[in-house]
């Protein structure tokens, strides 16, 4: 994927072409459930880094929780590292006060090339390293941000696992996904529209 700057403002869902420092967040709280979601996209120091993210927090006692793995996977990549972390969960379901109660769901970085345009170097989703895992991987993955911050402007908090399998798929739709929004040109997201916290249904 190489597209300009303004090219990749409009598919993360950003109204504007960022600066150096410059945020755009969105965030949505369901305080009945106990989940909070939150997206945000950075331009780091002298435009020469872009960074996206979405997070789950979740309070003491939510209702909602990840699904559970057999292990925890473990990466790290530069220059910031994360680590998937899973819930602590009591013999109720109820997820433990040890638990920091912090799910890095989307973590993905692009750099400016010499041309000018702009490439992914890296994407991970719930711990999996999408990098070079099957064509347009970057474009999937920009489509699974917007599509998660399109969730939460309809005020859901969204379905991680199943945007996931719908989008971050190979063109032949396997893993059960589907085409979905790949390559349809999305209406620009107004962030205005949900910046702060929404409560719950």
């Amino acid at each position: 994927m190489r597209l300009s700057l303004e090219e990749v403002m409009e598919k993360l869902g950003v109204d504007r072409v960022m600066s150096s420092y410059e945020s755009q967040p969105w965030m949505l709280s369901d305080e009945k459930k106990g989940v909070t979601c939150s997206a945000e996209v950075r331009m780091g120091p002298a435009c020469e880094d872009l960074q996206t993210e979405v997070q789950l927090l979740y309070a003491h006692g939510s209702t909602i929780l990840p699904k559970s793995r057999k292990r925890k996977p473990r990466w790290k990549y530069s220059p910031d590292p994360y680590e998937y972390q899973e819930p602590v969960v009591d013999e109720n379901g109820v997820v433990n006060p040890i638990y920091k109660g912090r799910e890095q769901v989307l973590v993905m970085r692009m750099v400016p090339t010499r041309d000018h345009t702009w490439k992914a170097k890296s994407l991970h989703v719930k711990g999996k390293n999408y990098r070079n895992a099957f064509h347009e991987w970057e474009i999937k993955g920009c489509d699974l941000f917007r599509s998660i911050v399109e969730a939460m402007l309809m005020g859901e908090i969204p379905d991680i696992d199943e945007l996931a399998d719908r989008t971050m798929c190979d063109g032949d739709g396997r893993r059960g996904g589907r085409r979905g929004r790949i390559g349809r040109k999305s209406p620009k997201i107004k962030p205005g529209s949900l910046l702060g916290i929404k409560k719950g249904m």
